[in-house]
């Protein structure tokens, strides 16, 4: 994965979107069409991406140690 993500990731909630450290997208947050008829959608897909920002990075550590 080194190759393809650079660095530990983190979630932009404006662009609604994951980045490596070189600003490069990795995915993209967006969820309007099943969240938006539910309570506060916005805090939803923000810990939606917040979330997956967390397991890429958790696995990116988990790898870089067992190297």
């Amino acid at each position: 994965m080194d190759k393809l993500i650079k660095g530990l990731v983190e979630y932009e909630p404006r662009g609604t979107a994951v980045f490596d450290k070189d600003f490069n997208r990795v995915c993209d947050v967006r969820g309007w069409g099943r969240i938006s008829y539910m309570e506060n959608p916005e805090e939803k897909q923000d810990s939606m991406g917040r979330f997956i920002a967390d397991a890429i990075n958790e696995k990116l550590t988990r790898e870089k140690s067992s190297k």
